[in-house]
């Protein structure tokens, strides 16, 4: 993606560009950061923020999410339902602002004991997902587009 740009710790540029009474989506991070994230946004950026998770993942299953005010919570089936998703939240809030994605799987074992087919199945549901954000963050060129996940500090 040509947009993107590395950064480092030092880079004295400034804050994050992150729009007070922005519209922002959160893909993952349901267990903790993302919706710490979101919570955020709406405090301190009365952002408006659609914090999307996977329904299909065994930890997310009967999770209930205690989000603030002007954060929804919405669960999908399939990472290609994510352009509907996002689409129907800007028809109500109108254009984003933002996207983060922060889905990651953490599956704690030895490389060793890790197979292709292992890596296929525990990641594919995330690029595929990121993929479409990476889409439709690049048909908005305007919009902040951030991807990180916890798994990679591990």
């Amino acid at each position: 993606m040509p947009r993107l740009e590395q950064v480092s710790f030092d880079d004295k540029s400034g804050p994050v560009p992150l729009k007070d009474g922005g519209r922002y989506v959160i893909h993952g991070g349901l267990d903790g950061v993302g919706v710490e994230i979101a919570r955020y946004l709406a405090a301190r950026h009365g952002a408006r923020v659609l914090l999307l998770g996977d329904s299909t993942r065994r930890e997310h299953a009967g999770l209930e999410v205690n989000p603030a005010a002007g954060v929804s919570v919405e669960y999908y089936r399939h990472p290609d339902e994510l352009p509907e998703r996002i689409a129907e939240f800007e028809r109500h809030e109108g254009e984003l602002d933002g996207l983060l994605h922060l889905s990651g799987l953490y599956r704690e074992r030895a490389l060793s004991e890790e197979t292709p087919e292992g890596l296929d199945r525990d990641l594919a549901g995330d690029i595929r997902g990121c993929l479409h954000l990476c889409a439709i963050a690049r048909s908005r060129p305007s919009s902040l587009f951030i991807s990180f996940t916890s798994a990679n500090g591990f």
